[in-house]
């Protein structure tokens, strides 16, 4: 599985990572990274082409001179834009995907890579045979997630109960359990020093401190040592039916109750 970070966080632990992130208006420090970590894909972030100060017939001819590039558009009009580009190379949307027929509308472009959300993140083998079904067969998609970011910012006010535990997150320890449903773990994070830190915490590939210490939007303080195998495999295909009202399964909620039972007592 291979993490991705910004190069704010890359400089230093760029062994530890295999793609690092550069926003258009670096473009020359992209460029120079290159040569400077090589065998790492450089994804160079376009927020809006327009506003970039470079066309799409320059930026095409900049990539095909560098097939280590992959293009991260934040919107679709320039996904759509640069696709007619022969030169174009290797393009992804940046944000996460949470339904199958967004999935499949954004397929149609022909990305190298989707980020997905949930509840798609608790439908993998799904998602990977979706794959497979609405692309051809030469074609390679690497399946993208945010391991860290827990409940949904949205979410936040709107169920004051919710401690984030049943929503999307994934410790380093269960990196092998999921290793065949996602390729990349992109870590970026507006906190540097937080970022910098995921980087080690993954690349470690194990952490037993608090799990609200790890994700954003999670409230539960159970210890990331206690996740054990039943529990990854349980969320991998359970599709978050827990969020649906009716459609009952509560692995997660029980899990939590019998872990806090489980701890020795405080006197």
């Amino acid at each position: 599985m291979k993490l991705c970070a910004s190069y704010h966080s890359a400089a230093g632990k760029w062994q530890k990572i295999n793609e690092i992130r550069y926003p258009i208006a670096a473009l020359d420090k992209a460029i120079a990274a290159i040569e400077q970590y090589p065998g790492h894909t450089i994804i160079i972030e376009i927020v809006e082409l327009k506003k970039s100060g470079i066309s799409g017939k320059k930026f095409a001819s900049i990539v095909k001179e560098n097939p280590s590039i992959v293009t991260d558009c934040y919107n679709i009009e320039d996904l759509r834009t640069l696709r007619y580009f022969s030169d174009i190379g290797k393009l992804m949307y940046h944000y996460p995907v949470n339904t199958f027929n967004d999935l499949r509308y954004l397929l149609s472009y022909a990305p190298c890579a989707v980020t997905i959300a949930e509840p798609l993140t608790f439908m993998l083998p799904r998602v990977r045979q979706a794959i497979l079904a609405w692309t051809d067969p030469e074609t390679t998609v690497d399946i993208r997630v945010l391991p860290m970011i827990g409940r949904p910012t949205e979410w936040n006010h709107i169920m004051e109960q919710d401690d984030g535990f049943c929503h999307f997150w994934l410790p380093p320890n269960w990196i092998k359990l999921y290793e065949e449903y996602i390729d990349v773990l992109d870590l970026y994070d507006r906190e540097q020093e937080r970022e910098a830190a995921l980087i080690d915490i993954y690349a470690n590939g194990s952490y037993d401190n608090r799990l609200d210490i790890l994700v954003k939007n999670c409230e539960t303080d159970i210890m990331c040592g206690v996740l054990d195998d039943d529990l990854a495999k349980k969320r991998i295909s359970c599709g978050q039916r827990c969020m649906e009202g009716s459609g009952h399964c509560h692995y997660c909620d029980m899990f939590v109750k019998t872990a806090q039972l489980a701890r020795p007592s405080q006197s």
